[in-house]
């Protein structure tokens, strides 16, 4: 049998182990440094700051290191949608760290149901 695929879980999974690593680890730390800045408006949370959660600082290390898309499926009630708008913050924030001019951010979100 050969190698098993990375799980969502394993570093690697998410890119962790390219190239670029030592600038993904500066960039991600700057995100998430503006993320655990955030409070929570809405929900069960609401009013607390932002904590990272393993896997999320796993996904911002590998899906920074990439250069154009990430992607992120996981089920429901495990906080995507909070995450999601705090990366959307960081981009549209005039002071957030991956703001750039004229640039978009695009969230999609779908939901399938047997």
């Amino acid at each position: 049998m050969g190698t098993p695929a990375p799980s969502p879980l394993d570093s690697a999974y998410y890119g962790a182990g390219s190239q670029s690593a030592t600038h993904t680890m500066r960039e991600s730390a700057e995100i998430a440094a503006y993320i655990q800045g955030l409070t929570i408006g809405q929900g069960r949370h609401a009013g607390q700051r932002f904590q990272l959660h393993g896997w999320q600082r796993r996904f911002l290390s590998g899906a920074f290191g990439q250069p154009d898309d990430a992607a992120l499926s996981m089920g429901r009630g495990n906080g995507k949608s909070t995450f999601a708008a705090a990366i959307a913050s960081a981009c549209v924030d005039v002071d957030g760290p991956l703001v750039e001019p004229m640039a978009e951010c695009l969230l999609v979100a779908s939901s399938f149901r047997a």
